[in-house]
């Protein structure tokens, strides 16, 4: 059987260059997309007319937007080149800490909204990673997509309310948000670690052809 000719220096340049364009890609598309999410908020403000402190308004105007958008464009990212929604949610963070630095004490942002961000756009994206997996060529069937769609969609849920609770948590002074903050992402490396871990062991004790 003839070997596979080895790559030229300039497909080793290209792939190098894309596989460092993934990440840089993810936070920056999270950095910017603040605006977006920002300005989805005031249109909601405008059009769902709430207290600013009630409960509804936290959802509505702040977690809502802010983790569709962050998921839509970590989904898009992922679909394209494979970057990880954990670095979407990174740049997120940081640039609202960045913008927000007026109105709170950066350093205790720093420590708590961004491993926040960070967390939820991560735990969401673990539905998006599983969402495109696939295993071997054998069409799927509907069922099993069904239950991937269902199975995103409920981890998006997950990350919109942690990040709900957070923002109750800070409008009301409690130290539990510091609990909220950095248990989004300790359920992401859990969750990550135990698909990771199932994934080998299926393949280990999977019987041979």
């Amino acid at each position: 059987m003839p070997e596979a000719p080895a790559p030229t220096q300039g497909s080793a340049s290209r792939m190098s260059g894309s596989w460092l364009a993934r990440p840089w890609a993810a936070f920056a598309t999270g950095f910017l997309a603040v605006w977006p999410a920002m300005l989805a908020g005031s249109w909601l403000q405008q059009v769902i007319q709430l207290s600013p402190r009630s409960l509804p308004a936290s959802f509505l105007y702040v977690a809502l937007p802010e983790e569709i958008v962050k998921f839509l464009l970590a989904l898009i990212l992922f679909r394209l080149l494979r970057s990880p929604a954990a670095l979407v949610g990174l740049g997120f963070g940081i640039s609202e800490t960045i913008f927000l630095v007026s109105h709170s004490n950066w350093p205790i942002r720093l420590l708590s909204s961004v491993p926040l961000h960070t967390g939820t756009t991560a735990l969401a994206g673990i539905g998006i990673s599983l969402l495109f997996s696939t295993k071997g060529n054998k069409p799927e069937s509907s069922i099993k997509l069904v239950r991937r769609i269902m199975l995103t969609l409920s981890l998006l849920a997950g990350s919109i309310s942690l990040h709900w609770l957070y923002n109750l948590s800070v409008q009301n002074n409690s130290p539990l948000y510091w609990v909220l903050a950095w248990l989004a992402p300790l359920l992401w490396l859990s969750l990550s670690g135990a698909i990771a871990l199932d994934s080998k062991t299926g393949q280990v004790t999977q019987p041979a052809p």
